[in-house]
């Protein structure tokens, strides 16, 4: 599959500057990489996602990939609220979100502005079926 259009962005979310990639039109959606990946982790199913219609937003959260690395702040509920500004900073009233699956596990409170998406991929089974 033919790899879209990539535009690598920064945005400054109270003191720690986040990375992203964002590809397509249509449905947003905010894909979360696990530890101790990056937006990368994501790279053969983004196409798919555009294909299908979606707006994609892969992004490096704190202390990973091209985001800046704060001595703290990486609780779960600082890295969601991160994200839900991320969203917000961008203009978005709601968008879905997908998560890759971890051994650990991160259980991640998000607001109702981000909503889950019933269907969760998992970037190492994308990446074998690719």
């Amino acid at each position: 599959m033919t790899q879209p259009s990539l535009t690598h962005a920064m945005a400054q979310i109270g003191d720690v500057r986040l990375h992203y990639v964002r590809a397509g039109q249509g449905e947003p959606v905010l894909l979360v990489h696990g530890w101790p990946q990056t937006w990368y982790e994501w790279h053969r199913v983004i196409p798919h996602l555009v294909k299908a219609g979606h707006e994609v937003i892969a992004v490096d959260m704190r202390g990973a990939g091209d985001s800046s690395r704060p001595a703290s702040g990486y609780d779960s509920n600082t890295v969601a609220d991160e994200l839900h500004a991320l969203v917000r900073q961008l203009g978005f009233a709601s968008i879905a979100w997908w998560r890759t699956i971890t051994a650990r596990g991160w259980p991640m409170p998000m607001p109702p502005v981000i909503r889950p998406r019933s269907r969760v991929w998992c970037s190492s089974k994308a990446r074998s079926s690719a």
